[in-house]
């Protein structure tokens, strides 16, 4: 007996605040590593619009190469060796409307919407939970082996290559007039005919596999030669990050000391200090850190493999209250406005230096500059909208001085043609009259 196909649903729903860590989709034997997932339109109602597992693959049996060493966690448990091993598990969420007794079914196909045959993956009380016989929400926990897939091997994916036509549904199903403990005929008979149409309301979840790494040579993350402190953060100015394919997110690992670049990022998977939205280019700000520690920062790119690229040379940075920052560099309102070192602050600052301290005018207003300043950084610090004008300001300020003859020249230029044209319109008005 099928589904209901109007109420009894099963979706694969992610929490609102999802990262990787939540335990939606987990390789669970050998070990334990938790997957990168997508939720889909409406928990995978749809075929075309399934939720996405991602899966790393060791391509060769008993790992030790690249494929384990560049995933962000120790080993790859899923290894190529004549067939798939691993068990995976899948957090679902099950929508019940009456007391009929029902439990969820898992099928699984290589192929596409139109081609491949739907397998029943064979059910017992630990691979999709117990029954169900009440209405009301139900979370469910599916596990099964990947070596029951049916014709997935080893020879279905070659060395740095992805698959992503391995798919499974989930469905309710209730049981027969004869209490029969089987999916096979709790469906139609036989299995392989089952299409989306024949069991109504379950989650497709397609399962992408892959063995390529981050290439060493062209995928990698390049940072600047020094990290900023600010007030329990610091600032990674990261140069370029190659957009690696199926890129999730950036890593700053909290080494301990300096280190070359290359490093594999298995050898510091303890050393991770926080996961970042992936950027390809600009400022990476690393917070939760401690004043007046010294920490050095090494980055790297993931994908939603979770493989990595190598990891950059560690950089050395100690963190600072806002108040010291403001002490060692002493501009106070492009400091509260920028909150790290920059090449404005440097120029203003040089701009002080040999020009504002070596005439008296120039003294008087740094003095007074100081004086007043300092009370007004701290608010400056606080606003995201003070900040932003304080630095559109500073770039304004920037270019006007350090480029005014440039500057200047241009306003002449265009004061010039502007009054030709006017001449020019007087002459032609006077001509026509």
């Amino acid at each position: 007996m099928i589904a209901d196909e109007v109420s009894n649903t099963v979706r694969f729903n992610l929490p609102d605040d999802y990262d990787r860590n939540s335990g939606s989709a987990t390789i669970v034997s050998p070990g334990s590593f938790e997957l990168y997932a997508e939720e889909g339109t409406d928990g995978g109602s749809s075929f075309s619009a399934p939720a996405k597992i991602y899966i790393p693959v060791d391509e060769q049996d008993g790992g030790g190469v690249n494929e384990a060493r560049q995933a962000i966690y120790a080993g790859i448990p899923t290894e190529l060796s004549g067939s798939y091993t691993g068990t995976i598990s899948v957090k679902l969420e099950a929508e019940v409307i009456d007391s009929t007794k029902r439990r969820v079914c898992v099928l699984t196909k290589i192929g596409t919407e139109s081609s491949g045959d739907w397998q029943r993956i064979p059910f017992d009380d630990n691979s999709c939970g117990s029954y169900m016989d009440q209405s009301g929400s139900y979370e469910v926990t599916c596990q099964f082996e990947f070596s029951s897939i049916s014709g997935l091997t080893a020879e279905n994916l070659t060395e740095n290559s992805t698959k992503s036509n391995v798919y499974a549904y989930f469905f309710l199903a209730t049981l027969n007039s004869s209490g029969a403990d089987t999916c096979e005929e709790d469906v139609s008979s036989p299995v392989s005919d089952i299409t989306a149409d024949s069991v109504k309301g379950g989650a497709f979840v397609q399962f992408y596999l892959s063995s390529a790494v981050p290439d060493a040579d062209d995928d990698t993350v390049e940072i600047d030669s020094t990290i900023s402190p600010r007030d329990e953060q610091a600032v990674v100015h990261i140069a370029s990050a190659d957009n690696i394919s199926n890129s999730y997110k950036t890593i700053a690992y909290s080494i301990g000391s300096e280190i070359g670049a290359g490093s594999f990022p298995d050898s510091y998977r303890n050393s991770i200090h926080k996961f970042y939205p992936f950027i390809t280019s600009g400022d990476l700000t690393v917070d939760d850190l401690t004043n007046n520690t010294t920490y050095y920062f090494a980055i790297a790119s993931v994908n939603k493999f979770l493989f990595a690229t190598k990891l950059t040379a560690s950089h050395g940075v100690e963190p600072k209250p806002f108040e010291e920052l403001l002490d060692q560099q002493q501009c106070y309102l492009l400091t509260a406005g920028f909150q790290n070192p920059h090449y404005v602050l440097d120029y203003f600052r040089s701009l002080r230096d040999n020009v504002l301290l070596k005439n008296k005018f120039g003294k008087i207003f740094v003095f007074w500059y100081y004086s007043t300043a300092p009370k007004y950084a701290h608010i400056i610090k606080n606003s995201s909208i003070l900040s932003a004008l304080i630095r559109l300001a500073g770039y304004v300020g920037y270019f006007l001085i350090k480029y005014f003859m440039m500057v200047l020249f241009v306003t002449i230029m265009l004061t010039f043609i502007a009054l030709w044209f006017k001449i020019l319109r007087r002459g032609h008005a006077r001509g026509i009259s």
